[in-house]
C-alpha cells in the first residue's frame, strides 16, 4: 500500500522548552543526590546546587501548570480526557509486554497509556519540591519526616524516568513519526495511507490515530 508522508507540528515552542528544562532539572536532582552520597568532600557543594536546582523546578512546574489552561495539546483535558482510547492503551501496555513485537497504535500528540502517569508525576515533583523545602526542619507525623517522604518520592521519580527513556526509545524504533526529534523541533511525520488494495491477501489489521481532545489534531 502506498502512503504520503505529512509533516504536522504537534509540540509548541513553549511546551518543549518545558519538558526540556523539567528533564534537565530532573537528572541533575538525580545526579547530585547520588552525589551527596558518595562525594564526601564537596557535600556543601552539592547540597546547595541540589537546593538551588530544586526551586528553579519549582519554577518550571509552575510555568508548565500555567500551560495546563492554554488550548491545544498541553491542556489539562488533554491528559484526564481517555475517552474512546482504552483499546489504543491496551494494545501499548501489550507492546511493552511483548518487548515490542507487538505493533504499537498510532497517535497524534500523548501517548494514550502515559497520560495518567504524567499527571501523577508532576503531582510527584511537586510534592518533592515541598518536602526538599522542608526537608531539615519539620515532621509530617510520628515515624514520617519530609526527609524520609522526599527519599520515597525520589525513588518513585527516578523509576518513571528509566522507564520513560526505555519507552521513547522502544516508541522512535518501532514508529517513522520522529518521535523523539520532535520534542526537538516540534514536528511528527505521519505516514497517510493513499490507497487501499482492492483484494489483499491476506489480512490487515490498521490501528486508528488516536487524536488529542481540544487541539488541532488534523494531520
Amino acid at each position: 500500500m502506498s502512503s504520503r508522508i505529512q509533516a504536522v507540528r504537534v509540540w509548541p515552542g513553549w511546551l518543549r522548552l518545558i519538558h526540556g528544562l523539567m528533564a534537565l532539572c530532573v537528572l541533575f536532582l538525580l545526579f547530585s543526590a547520588c552525589a551527596l552520597q558518595v562525594d564526601e568532600t564537596r557535600q556543601a557543594l552539592w547540597r546547595d546546587w541540589h537546593l538551588i536546582v530544586g526551586q528553579f523546578l519549582m519554577l518550571v512546574l509552575g510555568a508548565r501548570a500555567m500551560l495546563w489552561f492554554s488550548p491545544g495539546v498541553g491542556h489539562w483535558r488533554s491528559l484526564v480526557d481517555l475517552r474512546g482510547q482504552w483499546p489504543a492503551m491496551r494494545q501499548t501496555l501489550l507492546c511493552y509486554l511483548s518487548l515490542g513485537r507487538l505493533p504499537l497504535p498510532n497517535w497524534y500528540a500523548h501517548n494514550p497509556l502515559w497520560k495518567p502517569l504524567y499527571a501523577l508525576f508532576w503531582l510527584v515533583l511537586g510534592l518533592m519540591v515541598v518536602t526538599g523545602m522542608l526537608h531539615d526542619q519539620y515532621r509530617l507525623w510520628p515515624g514520617f519526616s519530609p526527609a524520609s517522604v522526599h527519599e520515597v518520592l525520589a525513588g518513585i521519580v527516578t523509576g518513571f524516568v528509566a522507564a520513560h527513556l526505555l519507552t521513547a526509545v522502544l516508541h522512535d524504533g518501532k514508529s517513522e513519526g520522529g518521535l523523539i526529534s520532535a520534542m526537538i523541533n516540534g514536528v511528527r511525520y505521519f505516514h497517510i495511507p493513499a490507497e487501499k488494495p482492492a483484494a489483499p491477501e491476506k489480512t490487515v489489521v490498521e490501528i486508528p490515530l488516536i487524536l488529542e481532545p481540544g487541539g488541532n489534531n488534523e494531520p
